[in-house]
């Protein structure tokens, strides 16, 4: 007699639950427009007992940064991390700087119709052995390969302990011949990181782990989820942001300097 007083009940609980399972399915990450990007720790200058700033390339070809690069175009609400960055361009939240500054980096602001141009085909003539014209395609997110960011590592004796900061960054475009060989990347032009942010924490970065973790572009950079190299370090010899060396050299001049970071970093403890 009680199973057939409690069968009323689980035929009345069984359509709830279906239905309560029906609003929770998933249907995408959800949408992250609304949210802030979190403020850095306060750090006074009188505070960084040691400071190096280095230039780094992130290289979009690598599968560890894939997500960055992914969509080429924008499909089921996600961007890829270029047409993030484009949207602040257009819309103004971001400014542009020119990398032809002769070494004094953020000097030359760009205007809004060269921001306009840079992402849209227009011709340009070159000198060879005779003047020559050629039609440059618009700036497109597959044209976007790698990019380059400037950081300050430093170490923080208030808080005693060992912190980065991203300053700016910059995509670089692939460049082919007409065969369709790759003959080096250009880069295209220098953004404030902390203009960056605003804008980044609003787009989704699609977690390969985990779909329902709900991640911004803000968050992959504050966390340092990206695979990169340092090509290299401030120096008095050199300026600008290229390569000193290159080949086989440039790989070792890179370990030289994380290993000097990461060893600078060990000397400030005593153990």
């Amino acid at each position: 007699m009680k199973i057939f007083a409690a069968l009323p009940f689980i035929f009345f609980v069984l359509p709830a639950g279906n239905l309560y399972a029906q609003t929770m399915a998933y249907d995408g990450p959800p949408q992250v427009e609304t949210r802030k990007a979190v403020s850095y720790y306060p750090t006074a200058t009188k505070d960084m007992m040691w400071a190096k700033r280095v230039w780094r390339t992130m290289d979009l070809r690598e599968k560890f940064n894939h997500p960055l690069y992914y969509p080429e175009t924008p499909a089921q609400g996600r961007h890829s991390l270029f047409d993030a960055v484009k949207a602040g361009l257009m819309s103004g939240e971001i400014t542009g700087y020119d990398v032809d500054d002769n070494g004094v980096m953020f000097s030359v602001e760009l205007s809004k119709g060269e921001v306009q141009q840079i992402f849209s085909s227009h011709t340009e003539s070159v000198r060879g052995g005779s003047e020559s014209l050629f039609e440059e395609p618009p700036l497109a997110s597959v044209d976007v390969k790698a990019w380059w960011m400037m950081e300050d590592w430093f170490f923080d004796k208030q808080r005693s302990v060992m912190d980065v900061r991203i300053v700016g960054m910059c995509p670089l475009r692939e460049r082919r011949t007409a065969t369709g060989q790759v003959r080096g990347y250009q880069p295209m032009f220098w953004l404030y990181f902390e203009q960056m942010r605003p804008v980044l924490v609003r787009f989704t970065y699609f977690n390969t782990k985990n779909d329902a973790s709900v991640l911004s572009y803000d968050d992959v950079f504050q966390k340092r989820m990206f695979a990169s190299y340092i090509h290299k370090e401030l120096t008095m010899y050199s300026s600008g942001t290229q390569m000193v060396v290159g080949g086989i050299e440039s790989q070792l001049e890179a370990e030289r300097i994380r290993l000097g970071l990461s060893t600078m970093e060990h000397d400030f403890w005593n153990y």
